[in-house]
């Protein structure tokens, strides 16, 4: 029988649910749970290789995407990560290419790190929620301290060595309420991509009150989506913008939660246990583990086909809703019982409303882009 090959995502954590801050809307440091109290996270050179290997057997190519995370990826060890790229470049078939991105709060970049992710044209992905008295709010070291300041130097270090990164800057109770500043602080660090997560976390119906609600969420983005069509369209990359046009351009969305299916990047544990998402990182989701069973079984899995699947159980009112081809109900993970009694994404409302003010801007601009041949 032939090995099933195409083209797909993993998100690596090398270092498991461990990480140097305590954040406290973290939905992942919890994971530590699931393991024994002696457990070494650290991911080992045999698992490293195997993963390696087994990852671009599985890929048709030409390009294969390294997605590093945690926790905190970096505490891991600047070793690992030249390991990690001496043995893609040992296993990649002539003619392809790898691509590695690593998302980090930055606290622990130095210059070595930098001239490393620059030699091996690492993305990087950095964590800062904005100025520092919100972001200080929730991204906390273990004693309490804030952990504005090294983020905002891994900002400076990046620029300096010209590394690509974006920013992800999450929307949460502290800053939801400012997205001016947040937005001119990013526009003043020259920072040219963003992508900004709400977080609502969840337990059973209950939302927490790091959480924002779906009206906030909407103000907050239709605030920054006015100030960057009227100044930074072409200028800086704004994740949610783009991929709405690319909906209304092209029909379709590279970001899970607005895509029709959902299971399309599994993640991978310190100890290779391959989980259906991050965000669904417990026993009934766990998939099997990579050196027990063949990477193919495992990602192309009938149990993991159904669990993209569930995506597409819809409430009648989402069915019903015109903009059912731009969020298909979003994210699984935000899923809540509405006053109606139906099983809808928390954010729904913010959405409606989020999508109903773009609307024009992005007919506009998809007339003007087809105008211009693109």
């Amino acid at each position: 029988m032939n090995e099933i090959k195409r083209n797909c995502q993993m998100m690596v954590f090398p270092s498991g649910p461990i990480c140097n801050l305590k954040c406290k809307y973290c939905y992942y440091i919890e994971k530590k749970n699931l393991y024994t109290i002696e457990e070494d996270f650290n991911m080992s050179e045999h698992l490293l290789e195997q993963f390696i290997k087994k990852y671009i057997e599985v890929q048709q190519g030409p390009e294969v995407f390294f997605i590093w995370q945690g926790g905190e990826p970096t505490l891991r060890g600047i070793d690992f990560f030249k390991e990690a790229v001496l043995l893609q470049k040992k296993f990649l078939p002539t003619g392809w290419k790898c691509h590695n991105s690593i998302q980090t709060n930055g606290t622990l970049l130095n210059d070595e790190w930098c001239e490393f992710f620059k030699k091996e044209k690492f993305l990087i992905g950095l964590s800062i929620d904005g100025p520092k008295e919100y972001h200080n709010r929730y991204r906390q070291y273990i004693n309490g301290k804030g952990s504005h300041k090294m983020a905002e130097k891994a900002i400076e270090l990046l620029k300096k060595y010209d590394i690509e990164f974006n920013v992800i800057c999450t929307i949460n109770h502290a800053n939801v309420k400012h997205s001016q500043k947040v937005y001119q602080y990013f526009v003043r660090k020259g920072v040219k991509y963003i992508q900004f997560i709400p977080i609502v976390n969840k337990e059973q119906n209950t939302i927490s009150a790091e959480s924002i609600s779906s009206n906030e969420y909407a103000d907050f983005m239709i605030q920054i989506f006015e100030q960057w069509r009227k100044n930074d369209i072409g200028k800086i990359y704004i994740q949610l913008f783009e991929e709405c046009l690319s909906v209304w351009l092209n029909g379709c969305s590279q970001l899970c939660i607005f895509s029709e299916v959902c299971g399309s990047v599994p993640v991978m544990e310190h100890n290779g246990d391959i989980y259906s998402c991050d965000h669904f990182v417990t026993p009934e989701y766990k998939l099997g583990n990579l050196l027990e069973k063949p990477l193919s079984e495992i990602l192309f899995s009938q149990k993991q086909i159904c669990f993209g699947n569930q995506k597409k159980q819809l409430s009648n009112s989402c069915q019903k809703c015109k903009y059912i081809r731009l969020c298909y109900g979003g994210c699984l993970r935000s899923r809540v019982i509405s006053e109606y009694g139906e099983c809808k994404d928390y954010l729904c409302k913010g959405y409606q409303a989020f999508f109903e003010h773009i609307s024009p801007y992005m007919e506009q601009m998809c007339i003007a882009l087809r105008q211009n041949g693109i």
